[in-house]
């Protein structure tokens, strides 16, 4: 499948949005439920027709900031090195955001279904295929983990990335898990995982970063006064 054809797919996961929440519309009750605590209890509510097209236009709008961005990225070459990734993560997004539109409804109609863990596992495998694919990622501003040490230096950024690689498809499994244990508990794992995961990449990448630079230090020749 080529990135076109990746887009025309995009475009037709969100119409297919649009037109599931038409056809549903009749369906679904003035206060249409939109939030969920972590035990899936419903928190927040919308009307019926800001449900049938919120999703649909956010992920229009995402969509649209994705194919900006190789046109606005400053190291054009580096994404272009990995843009069957790009693209492939794109897909894979408005997917996620396509299923997510789709339960929400069917929760609204009456489905028995727990968004606290449904979102929880959507996240899951949204994690494990980014893990799946991050090693691919060059140094850029926009996709992978950017902080100022792995956008300073490319060395930096590799090594973040591989351990990123990893401790990704690990969250994954520990969110997986997760959902066998006691409701709502699952979505709290989601909090402190995630969070884990941020500051072990941040904190690895300042290492990394400081270990580059002395490394860089000692190596050159030493000059007499």
């Amino acid at each position: 499948m080529n990135n076109k054809t990746k887009i025309i797919g995009c475009l037709i996961l969100i119409a297919l949005m649009v037109v599931f929440g038409i056809f549903l519309y009749d369906k679904l009750p003035d206060k249409v439920p939109s939030h969920f605590n972590a035990k899936g209890e419903v928190d927040g509510y919308s009307s019926r027709t800001a449900s049938i097209i919120m999703m649909p236009i956010l992920t229009l709008v995402l969509l649209g900031f994705f194919l900006l961005i190789p046109k606005i990225e400053v190291f054009k070459e580096n994404l272009k090195s990995f843009i069957k990734q790009y693209y492939g993560f794109i897909i894979v997004f408005t997917l996620f955001m396509f299923i997510l539109h789709i339960t929400l409804l069917l929760r609204a109609i009456g489905y028995n279904i727990n968004m606290a863990d449904f979102i929880t596992f959507l996240i899951a495998l949204l994690f494990g295929y980014i893990g799946l694919i991050m090693q691919k990622f060059k140094r850029n501003f926009f996709v992978g983990i950017r902080t100022p040490w792995t956008l300073s230096n490319d060395v930096v950024w590799k090594k973040t990335h591989e351990l990123g690689s990893k401790t990704f498809v690990i969250n994954s499994l520990i969110l997986l898990l997760s959902l066998f244990l006691s409701s709502g508990l699952a979505m709290w794992v989601l909090i402190v995982s995630v969070l884990l995961n941020v500051i072990i990449l941040v904190v690895y990448s300042y290492v990394i970063y400081d270990k580059e630079i002395k490394t860089l230090k000692s190596s050159k020749p030493y000059k007499q006064s």
